[in-house]
């Protein structure tokens, strides 16, 4: 048995709740598997100063199957102006593997 880690990048332009695969690549030993936050790079389109009112960035409904791994990302990003925001969420899958 072996660590293995996956990281990926999930680009959002828009308030979303998204569903999301990612293999690794071989059987995952038990269902040993989770995903984590690695990063995010966040922002709005224009120049101007925002005033950040909402600003969520979650994982969820991670399913651990066979050999991959099945989640949610949930994104949000918003001010005061109800402008929304957009940005690069990095993630990183760790399994334990056969």
């Amino acid at each position: 048995m072996a660590i293995k880690t996956i990281t990926k990048t999930h680009n959002f332009s828009s308030t979303t709740e998204e569903d999301f695969s990612i293999d690794m690549g071989g059987k995952i030993y038990n269902g040993q598997a989770t995903m984590a936050l690695q990063g995010y790079d966040i922002g709005y389109q224009d120049d101007y100063d925002h005033n950040v009112r909402i600003c969520k960035i979650r994982i969820t409904n991670i399913k651990v199957l066979e050999t991959k791994i099945d989640y949610t990302i949930i994104f949000e990003l918003r001010d005061d102006g109800d402008h929304v925001g957009e940005g690069l969420v990095d993630i990183v899958a760790i399994a334990d593997m056969e």
